[in-house]
């Protein structure tokens, strides 16, 4: 606890999140202060038991300092679901965790609906699913899983594209906070966000539009309008259904009156409608990007670290994940 305050400092201050320093903290302390370990060598350490003492101490430091939620933050994004034309959040894992009994688990960084997942099950203070009639609640299902598929697609695709490490791969990534705000806005259910919502869509489209001409080498112009963007698009593809989806998208004229507050905010409908082109819109533009590696789903099988075990009792499968992300 001498070296902690300042070891985190110089994290904090080369802009580490903290989730990402209890493990380079416990890290650098065997790397530069363990001079020797009796009986054993410092080689692979992180799978060894003795590493326990070391990192355990270190993690409980930090959660101390910082809270359970700072540690492991959550791998979601947030989405809109639709139900009697009342809107309502969901909060999409794009990561899923799946233990086995043998101590291992799974982890998928999923692009569609898994099989077993009810994505219901994710909707923030909806209604009654017990009480709902079967038609309507196969409707809400499919609306919930639509937007969790579009959205994860979204995500993969993004993650995946071959993009320059800088400000075109920081670009195509905000796509999704634009997103995530947008979904957050529209279900506030009050008029200053539901106007600045339509601005996030606006942005989410416009960033996944440039990134792919960045991709394509095609100079583009400081434009918020997404109809001057989809026409510098090559014409090695066909484009005609963003054109179709953009005429059902407010002008940019209109998006900027909302977003400073100058007209009335959309209406529900509008904003559910608008969201759903907006999705469509980022999903084939991220979806046309190229990439050398396609992960749909992909899926690691993780073995537990050795000394994990004696500490079962002390934290949950979300420890676990962050920890496992943590190392890779």
């Amino acid at each position: 606890e001498d070296f902690l305050p300042d070891m985190d400092q110089s994290l904090s201050e080369a802009g580490i999140p903290v989730s990402e320093r209890p493990m380079k903290a416990a890290r650098f302390f065997v790397d530069h202060l363990i001079l020797e370990v009796a009986g054993d060598t410092k080689e692979d350490y992180q799978g060894k038991p003795w590493f326990a003492a070391i990192f355990m101490p270190v993690q409980d430091w930090y959660k101390r300092r910082y809270g359970e939620a700072q540690l492991h933050p959550n791998v979601s994004l947030a989405g809109v679901v639709e139900h009697y034309g009342a809107l309502y959040l969901l909060r999409i894992p794009l990561v899923v965790t799946r233990p086995v009994g043998d101590g291992t688990c799974w982890l998928t960084f999923a692009k569609d609906v898994l099989p077993g997942e009810e994505p219901t099950l994710w909707i923030v203070n909806g209604p009654s699913i017990e009480h709902i009639r079967p038609k309507p609640l196969a409707k809400l299902k499919e609306k919930a899983s639509g937007t969790t598929a579009r959205l994860r697609g979204i995500a993969n695709d993004l993650k995946t594209a071959d993009l320059p490490e800088g400000s075109a791969r920081s670009m195509a990534i905000s796509v999704l906070r634009h997103l995530d705000k947008a979904a957050s806005d529209i279900c506030a259910l009050d008029r200053e966000a539901t106007s600045l919502a339509m601005w996030e869509l606006n942005l989410a489209c416009e960033k996944c539009m440039k990134a792919y001409l960045t991709q394509e080498g095609i100079t583009y112009p400081m434009t918020h309008d997404l109809r001057a963007l989809n026409k510098l698009a090559p014409t090695k593809h066909d484009w005609s259904e963003v054109k179709g989806a953009l005429a059902a998208f407010p002008s940019e004229a209109r998006i900027m009156k909302w977003r400073y507050q100058q007209i009335t905010s959309p209406t529900m409908n509008e904003l559910w409608r608008f969201y759903q082109v907006a999705m469509q819109i980022c999903s084939i533009y991220a979806g046309r990007m190229s990439r050398t590696y396609v992960l749909d789903n992909f899926a690691l099988h993780l073995s537990r670290p050795p000394w994990l075990g004696l500490f079962l009792g002390v934290f949950s499968h979300g420890f676990y994940l962050s920890f496992v992300l943590d190392i890779c």
